[in-house]
């Protein structure tokens, strides 16, 4: 069996243990700009990254302690700390509940401002944005196993709560993230989208827990996530697999002891989109996750106002 990876221990806990827990701000919409490519438009801020294990990693600092963040486009608050590692005083305990792999997970507040620090020139306050207490509160959870996969000066987390107020790039290629802020009214500077270069534009409603958008996939529907902290896994009952199977829309191989199954074509609208190498996970529930062995094929355009993220072929 393989080992867990960081991208695994993380992406499970991301996914399953904090987004139902929160409510999430739905935004007005707004049509995106699509025409020719013009240069980039100076973006607000940038956040310079770097990867481990396919998780994007922003260096920083909280009070003075150097480390780094994660960046997770699946973890609903705007900044949630480590303090296994970062220095905080006495917290009190708000949220109480169980990661998917069964480990207790205790969220505290914390008296402070906590201020934050990122690579790029971004100062903010450490802020949690939670609509359960409230906003200004700093949050902690103890991500001490997430020190021992991804970095043991990890700082905690840069989440979907400060991600929503820009429009923003992902392009694996590049390591630098611009964030173009939106206006109140929902208009942003961010550059045009190359038409030509467009391989979908996936919607999504920015809300807790997170509305999957939906795959056909020869007449079976695949529900899926877009998941800067999630690996590559396809959830399903067995009576789903045996659908899948049957249609001839599989491609299967042996990763020690666990199957790994990659599907062409899938249909998204009236676009097409291969999902390679995902985990096969055989269990109750439906849900296709995609992270960075997908994303990275593509710069990706996530533009919160009106709940699309467009994909552009490289």
């Amino acid at each position: 069996m393989r080992s867990p990876t960081g991208r695994q221990a993380a992406g499970t806990f991301i996914s399953n243990a904090l987004i139902a827990a929160i409510v999430l701000v739905i935004l007005a919409s707004l049509s995106i700009r699509v025409g020719a490519r013009v240069p980039d438009s100076e973006p607000f801020s940038s956040l310079p990254f770097h990867l481990k294990d396919g998780f994007i990693l922003v260096d920083g600092r909280v009070d003075g302690t150097r480390g780094v963040f994660m960046l997770d486009t699946g973890m609903p608050f705007r900044i949630l700390l480590n303090r296994h590692y970062v220095p905080l005083t006495k917290g009190t305990e708000v949220k109480r509940g169980s990661v998917a792999s069964g480990q207790a997970m205790v969220i505290q507040s914390h008296d402070g401002s906590h201020p934050v620090e990122l690579a790029g020139g971004a100062r903010l306050s450490a802020a949690s944005g939670a609509r359960f207490t409230a906003p200004q509160t700093v949050l902690s959870g103890d991500f001490g196993f997430i020190e021992k996969t991804v970095t043991p000066r990890f700082l905690g987390f840069i989440g979907w709560g400060l991600l929503k107020n820009y429009v923003f790039v992902i392009d694996y290629d590049r390591h630098s993230i611009p964030l173009y802020p939106l206006t109140r009214h929902g208009t942003s500077p961010a550059r045009s989208i190359n038409r030509s270069a467009i391989a979908a534009i996936i919607d999504f409603t920015p809300s807790s827990p997170i509305v999957p958008f939906e795959l056909d996939v020869r007449g079976v529907v695949l529900p899926a996530l877009l998941d800067t902290g999630g690996h590559e896994r396809l959830a399903a009952p067995p009576t789903l697999w045996a659908r899948l199977n049957a249609g001839g829309t599989l491609r299967t191989r042996r990763d020690g002891d666990e199957e790994v199954v990659s599907i062409a074509k899938a249909r998204y609208g009236a676009f097409n989109v291969d999902l390679p190498d995902m985990e096969k996970v055989t269990g109750d529930k439906t849900l296709v996750t995609l992270g960075y062995p997908f994303l990275r094929n593509f710069r990706s355009t996530w533009n919160p106002a009106n709940g699309t993220v467009t994909l552009e072929r490289k």
